[in-house]
């Protein structure tokens, strides 16, 4: 590898360690208790419900892949679903109620009491679900309670 890759590269790597410490500092606790509500759910023998958009969907996808498959040790499976997988229920939802509630409209069926709803929460400035007016819509704060079960 040439030296200016090498020196394109390096600050890459730079930012992404910086990222992780940064987010060691103030991420941490959220992440414990994320896995001890999943923890209390499985015990319970309750589930999680994974979902997110773009990127999010695949880390969902990936959560739930290793949740029902195994993850460093053979264990049983734990009950996991990806809510973007179906795409016929995903399109019939966002074509029935918008795009708003296809996540809180499957939680609503799927979900149980003592479930863990798991939604990937990465937004970029802008992003987001947003109306024809460029507002995020009203239902936007319903939509993050249902989904947040």
């Amino acid at each position: 590898m040439s030296a200016e890759a090498i020196t394109l590269i390096t600050p890459i790597f730079e930012h992404t360690v910086a990222a992780h410490r940064r987010f060691a500092e103030r991420g941490l606790p959220g992440i414990a208790a994320a896995a001890q509500s999943i923890a209390q759910a499985f015990g319970a023998g309750g589930k999680v419900l994974a979902f997110g958009n773009g990127g999010s969907a695949g880390d969902a996808e990936h959560l739930v892949a290793e949740l029902v498959g195994r993850f460093e040790i053979e264990r049983r499976p734990l009950p996991a679903i990806a809510l973007t997988c179906d795409s016929s229920t995903l399109t019939s939802l966002a074509n029935d109620y918008g795009y708003v509630k296809v996540f809180a409209r499957q939680i609503e069926a799927l979900g149980n009491p003592g479930d863990v709803a798991f939604g990937g929460l990465k937004r970029r400035e802008g992003g987001g679900q947003q109306g024809k007016d460029g507002q995020h819509s009203q239902d936007d704060d319903q939509d993050d309670a249902a989904a947040s079960r």
